[in-house]
């Protein structure tokens, strides 16, 4: 977040990383305390930092940007209403399904978005890392789910075997995702 800043990226990318930021303190205030508070604390960041990402993503080309800064506006006040509107309505609810289906919802908008980039890159270094980029978050989102779906199976697996931690290992993909911990590898 301080390097975007530095660097004079725009606000979307600076709070982009403010939000990855938000989610890490918002998930060990969750994960350590198991409170309704420290559950809205994880959850509302991400779908912040969700809606920031396919912010970013539509408006990844200067020229879309140079071409509707009206339009840019306006879907940059519905995504701060929506965000709004989620953080109340959500920790008056708390609705878990709901949360994971429109998490996962802005999840395949944006991976449909990458895609579309994706194919009008020519550099193989930067495709081959759109590709695993692609691959880990998917894996990562299916690693949650699964978690989610069989919490109670995994913590009493057969034959004394510990509970593989899906879930953590859906934050620590995650956050090498959004911190771009992945570029070295491929690049």
């Amino acid at each position: 977040m301080i390097i975007a800043w530095r660097s004079g990226w725009a606000w979307r990318f600076q709070f982009l990383y403010a939000g990855v930021g938000a989610i890490g303190v918002g998930s060990a205030w969750f994960h350590g305390l198991l409170s309704h508070a420290g559950q809205q604390g994880d959850e509302t960041p991400m779908i912040w930092t969700i809606v920031t990402w396919v912010y970013c993503l539509l408006f990844i080309d200067p020229d879309t940007e140079k071409a509707h800064p009206t339009l840019q506006r306006v879907v940059g006040v519905a995504a701060v209403l929506f965000c709004a509107a989620w953080a109340v309505v959500h920790y008056m609810y708390s609705f878990v399904l709901v949360f994971q289906g429109t998490f996962g919802a802005f999840v395949a908008v944006g991976l449909v978005m990458i895609y579309r980039e994706w194919k009008k890159c020519d550099n193989p270094a930067a495709r081959r890392l759109g590709v695993l980029y692609v691959v880990t978050l998917a894996f990562a989102f299916t690693l949650w789910n699964v978690d989610q779906i069989f919490c109670t199976g995994l913590h009493a697996l057969p034959g004394g075997l510990p509970n593989p931690q899906f879930h953590a290992w859906w934050h620590v993909i995650v956050v090498s995702e959004f911190s771009g911990a992945w570029c070295g590898v491929v690049v």
